[in-house]
């Protein structure tokens, strides 16, 4: 049984080391995020989908993009 304790809490601090780490990178991400990265980042994502043989048409009002398919 007590080995069966000692488990549990070792997977207890490792889920919060992993938590604690995730949210360092999510700070470190949050802190170099901008406007213009996030805007960079969605032409790539459109761009890669207008390549795609999956993506017939793409419409769009400039903020929020719809794929319709055939």
């Amino acid at each position: 049984m007590e080995f069966v304790i000692q488990k549990q809490q070792k997977e207890a601090e490792r889920v919060y080391i992993e938590a604690e780490g995730v949210k360092r990178a999510q700070e470190i991400i949050d802190a170099s995020l901008t406007d213009r990265l996030l805007q960079y980042n969605q032409i790539q994502v459109m761009k890669s989908l207008v390549t795609s043989p999956n993506t017939k048409v793409i419409v769009t009002d400039g903020k929020t993009p719809m794929i319709l398919g055939q």
